[in-house]
């Protein structure tokens, strides 16, 4: 009697919900949560630059700690350089060039520190930074000082590298390229660690790649070493040589534990490597693209003697030996090799996620685009089979051994022009059962959702979250931008509420319709970066916990005109529907089926409530076409 007064009460709640707000089915189909845009801000100086490339003002990664702040790492120029409208220090000189830019924020936004690294007339980079287990932050830095005694490279404000010699052949501080940096969980620089030993002007070169921190707070990146004796003289680089080291690092001692030379030769195309350890397995895995460019101009890059044909590759070896355990390429079939990936993440059960793009053609049939083993390029190739051409986002899930689950691209696009933007996917998180996908598009369908925006329009930044199990559609999130301004979304992180923190590139404005009641955002007419939080309820309020975020259910299609699609991680019982008036009008079992047949029912909005053999139910809204 309770369970079916607790049922009643809440169709009548329906009920009364219908009636007294608007029905939006974009916005909730398929999606047991609500979620919104809570606040956003963005920040860089005036001498940013317009032209998308990987050199502008950008997020290029974000972290949560223990105590649900955030960390976010961005490119930033000098000329008058602001966060969230206050000006903050960076060292970069006047005349152009990045630092590499870190700031923490509260969960609800408020900015607590920022810090910047770098100085001088260059591009300074890092591409990924880490917490380890007390909250303190690292980074791996790319740094070039300078002959401009003003704008020495900068770690903090009182840390510094040693004035640059104006003889290449002196042995000196100041041409180190390579580090990592460590500071705490307030922003304070606590320590800085060369990567290269003794050298002079001459073999100042190195490539810096992205850092990891393992479950016992050990540091894990890549790094490219020219000539000379190296990582605390555990190495040595001959003359004329590039070689690539996979270095692990104790976080305390800062002594270098594990030096290995890993078995390639060429180069790893920054900043699009993703480096990645999955410890239960023991593997690291190695993920990316080789050029912007057609195949015929892809950067030479082979591992175990093996070259990569293909433009984008995904890499398995083994954590001890690094010998090659697996790997898969993308293969557009076209003149045009633009296949990306941009972002992988691994899943808790050796399950990983990768993101990014590739582009089609009508050269081949209106577009097929593979991912194979080049070892045995026939056995059982993924094959994503699209009837339009163009620019194209995806998402997929691979298990360990390297074998699609499943894949997704945009269903289409509702006004033709739009499918041959530069649409991107960049980044990639895990939240629970479900996986987001950090992108930008425009005029652009997923499944039961859709963004429209007027012709012409450049594209905006989305946030696409789908099943984790089964690739379907959750939700889709966009921030509208100006219109003829091209802006991006290319981070994202879960935080410990279950709640999403992105960040990205504008050109233009953003939040023009005010979404979520965030004022619009503005840059001078060149790229700036930005930060926002979309969630589905306030700071502390965990989404994955049982009261807040009962059984997972997804129902598609929805709208519908006939079979309603139930997807659940429990096994399905039974089912009953009721009206707007609270009147059941139809019921069944299950039976292993996962589907209900509704093509009876008056079109009209109707609730289902669904319980399964575990004992929990659920009751979910559908509208019959």
């Amino acid at each position: 009697m309770k369970k079916m007064f607790y049922i009643k009460l809440i169709l009548l709640l329906g009920f009364w919900s219908v009636l007294l707000t608007p029905l939006n089915i974009q916005a909730q189909t398929n999606d047991p949560l609500v979620y919104n845009w809570q606040w956003a801000f963005n920040g860089g100086g005036s001498l940013g630059r317009g032209g998308w490339d990987y050199n502008v003002e950008q997020i290029l990664d974000v972290v949560v700690d223990s105590k649900n702040n955030y960390y976010f790492l961005a490119n930033i120029t000098n000329g008058s350089p602001k966060l969230a409208g206050e000006p903050v220090t960076v060292y970069g000189n006047l005349a152009g060039g990045n630092d590499i830019f870190i700031f923490s924020t509260t969960c609800e936004g408020e900015v607590r520190w920022s810090q910047a690294i770098g100085g001088g007339e260059l591009f300074d980079s890092a591409y990924k930074i880490a917490l380890d287990s007390e909250d303190n932050i690292y980074v791996g830095a790319y740094v070039k000082n300078t002959y401009e005694t003003d704008f020495p490279t900068h770690f903090s404000p009182t840390d510094f590298l040693p004035p640059y010699p104006f003889d290449p052949t002196t042995i000196s501080d100041a041409y180190k390229t390579s580090y990592i940096a460590k500071y705490n969980t307030n922003g304070v620089f606590q320590w800085k660690k060369a990567l290269q030993g003794d050298i002079s002007y001459d073999f100042r070169d190195s490539s810096m790649h992205k850092i990891l921190i393992d479950s016992k707070d050990n540091i894990h990146f890549i790094v490219g070493l020219t000539e000379g004796v190296h990582l605390d003289k555990k190495v040595t680089v001959a003359k004329g040589k590039y070689q690539l080291f996979l270095v692990q690092m104790n976080s305390i001692t800062q002594v270098f534990e594990k030096v290995m030379l890993l078995p390639a030769e060429g180069f790893l195309v920054q900043p699009s490597i993703q480096f990645n350890l999955d410890e239960k397995l023991g593997r690291y895995y190695i993920s990316g693209f080789r050029s912007w460019v057609n195949v015929d101009e892809n950067v030479a890059l082979s591992y175990q003697g093996a070259a990569f044909t293909k433009n984008a590759y995904i890499l398995a070896i083994d954590a001890k030996t690094g010998a090659e355990l697996w790997r898969r390429e993308m293969d557009s079939g076209t003149n045009i090799d633009d296949c990306r990936i941009y972002d992988l993440d691994l899943d808790s059960n050796g399950d990983f996620f990768i993101g990014g793009k590739f582009a089609v053609s009508s050269s081949n049939g209106g577009g097929t685009v593979k991912i194979i083993n080049p070892k045995n390029p026939t056995l059982n190739p993924y094959i994503f089979k699209l009837n339009i051409t163009g620019n194209m986002p995806f998402i997929a899930k691979l298990n360990s051994s390297g074998d699609v689950i499943w894949a997704r691209t945009p269903t289409g696009y509702n006004w033709r022009t739009a499918i041959t933007g530069q649409y991107h996917a960049f980044g990639v998180a895990l939240n629970g059962d479900e996986v987001v996908l950090a992108m930008n598009g425009n005029n652009t369908i997923w499944d039961d959702f859709q963004i429209d925006r007027p012709m012409n329009h450049k594209a905006d930044p989305m946030l696409v979250r789908f099943n984790k199990k089964t690739g379907i559609v959750l939700g889709m999130h966009d921030i509208m931008g100006l219109h003829g301004s091209y802006q991006l979304m290319t981070a994202v992180e879960v935080d410990n509420d279950g709640n999403y923190i992105v960040g990205g590139a504008m050109e233009g404005s953003l939040f023009n319709d005010n979404a979520g009641g965030i004022e619009t955002l503005y840059c001078n007419g060149h790229y700036d970066f930005y930060v926002a939080k979309l969630a589905a309820g306030p700071c502390g309020k965990n989404l994955n916990t049982e009261t807040f975020n009962p059984m997972r259910l997804q129902l598609y299609p929805n709208p519908t005109s006939g079979m309603l699609n139930v997807v659940s991680e429990e096994q399905l019982q039974s089912y009953v529907i009721h009206n707007l008036l609270g009147q059941q009008v139809q019921n069944g079992l299950f039976n292993g089926s996962s589907q209900v047949n509704i093509q009876d029912l008056a079109a009209g909005t109707y609730f289902i409530t669904i319980q399964t053999q575990q004992g929990t139910d659920k009751t979910l809204k559908v509208v019959k076409q």
